[in-house]
């Protein structure tokens, strides 16, 4: 069984909430009409996706390694791309109803390659400081 059934309120409110709370705040960031970000940087606002779904992504890694009974780092990093992938789509498929918003593939890769880059520093950052405790 891939997740454990001990205490489970708890471990949702604790590694789960945070997860749809953050869902719940790039949703409504999303809903607002013409966002205008300052061009400091050519694709700024790539920047600004990867950073938003790299925490998304740490944030759900470490929901499912907490609820989950084994580590299996390698598939709890896939599960979070494809959750960021998900998400990631159908905010870009919402957006889209949004007056001066629009949906770009591009900013759908950048939300995919900012998980696989979060996820991957959460897992890592787990690995070594558990062989320092260790």
């Amino acid at each position: 069984m891939l997740f454990s059934q001990e205490g489970n309120s708890l471990k949702f409110m604790k590694y789960w909430f945070p997860v749809a709370l953050y869902c719940c705040m790039i949703f409504g960031v999303s809903s607002i009409s013409n966002v205008q970000l300052p061009e400091t940087l050519p694709n700024s606002d790539k920047l600004v996706h990867m950073s938003e779904y790299a925490l998304l992504a740490a944030v759900f890694a470490r929901a499912v390694r907490h609820t989950s009974q084994r580590e299996w780092h390698l598939l709890i990093w896939v599960m979070a791309i494809f959750f960021v992938a998900f998400y990631g789509i159908t905010d870009e498929f919402h957006q889209s109803f949004v007056a001066g918003r629009s949906s770009d593939l591009a900013d759908w890769l950048a939300d995919i390659t900012g998980g696989s880059v979060g996820a991957a520093v959460y897992l890592l950052w787990v690995s070594k400081t558990r062989k320092k405790i260790s």
